[in-house]
């Protein structure tokens, strides 16, 4: 068989108005004054004054929670349960990350745009199960087996796939080792084709509550938050980049078994020592994709071991 040539790290750029251009937010953004005349409960949260459309408050987490309740109710008819306690998913910014992966798996085999099941494996999904929820409502073709390692958060979550009418094909397992990222005992390749097309992860970005804080206080142009979060949420041991790191090795077993190896980075400066440990192994087919749904910007750090090329349509914004 042929080898697959290297490949340099592509960055994409996303352009002044930030969405992915299939974003469905990307030319009209969410109209609060609407989603408040849909939803009561919503229209509770907006501040209201004359002459001008309403405004939310985003420091506010129950609000925030509200409008993505909201949204996702109005736009994908999703009945989606977020605990007061946990990270609250912004749903523009979820959804970039997902047309990331179309425009990866279009790459790889157009067909699985169409009939052919596309099956992805999400790395930490959450009480919300954001992610399995949106990507099968846009695609009816696509599976999913979600992970966390957080069981209150997997009781949510298969809760929310069954609310939604999904758990035939959103399946939600629980993973009793915090240092193991794939479920390796469950995913034994085909001599056809991977278990999976594809794996998404959106990692803790932190070390510990120190560098958290230090890093939200170096950011003075930001609004500022208080969008509350779980520990395991937000902080893990030795921060993203070891998180990721021990995801690159992983993959490295189990090259055979996921087709694109994907997970969402928090931080820049974490880019150059994951992309030069993914070199020294000599795992050079990767690419990086910047999302910038909002003002704070967000990567995709691609890579495989297939014969298939990442090329610059690969999250093109």
């Amino acid at each position: 068989m042929p080898k697959a040539s290297p490949s340099r790290a592509l960055r994409h750029k996303p352009p002044a108005d930030n969405l992915h251009r299939r974003n469905r937010y990307h030319h009209a953004p969410p109209d609060f004054d609407q989603l408040g005349r849909q939803y009561p409960e919503f229209a509770q949260c907006l501040t209201k004054v004359p002459s001008r459309r309403p405004t939310l408050d985003f420091r506010d987490p129950t609000k925030v929670r509200m409008l993505a309740r909201a949204l996702l109710k109005a736009d994908f008819d999703l009945d989606v349960q977020i605990p007061a306690q946990s990270l609250c998913p912004m749903i523009p910014g979820r959804l970039d990350y997902i047309h990331c992966i179309e425009d990866l798996m279009g790459l790889c085999d157009p067909l699985q745009q169409g009939q052919v099941p596309v099956r992805g494996l999400d790395i930490g999904t959450g009480a919300s199960c954001i992610y399995p929820l949106l990507a099968c409502r846009l695609h009816s073709s696509w599976h999913f087996l979600a992970t966390d390692t957080h069981l209150p958060s997997v009781d949510v979550a298969r809760v929310n796939v069954a609310r939604n009418g999904l758990s035939d094909r959103i399946a939600v397992t629980h993973s009793h080792d915090p240092n193991v990222k794939l479920p390796l005992d469950m995913t034994t390749a085909s001599a056809n084709r991977p278990r999976f097309d594809f794996c998404m992860c959106n990692p803790p970005y932190y070390r510990d509550e120190i560098e958290m804080a230090d890093l939200q206080n170096a950011k003075p142009n930001l609004p500022p938050t208080t969008l509350p979060g779980q520990p395991h949420e937000l902080m893990t041991q030795g921060g993203e980049q070891q998180f990721v790191t021990g995801l690159i090795d992983e993959s490295w077993q189990a090259r055979g078994v996921i087709t694109w190896y994907t997970s969402l980075i928090g931080r820049s400066t974490t880019l150059a020592p994951l992309t030069q440990y993914l070199t020294a192994l000599g795992m050079t087919n990767y690419a990086i994709a910047e999302l910038c749904p909002s003002r704070t910007r967000r990567w995709v750090l691609i890579w495989t071991f297939g014969l298939q090329r990442i090329v610059s349509k690969v999250g093109e914004l």
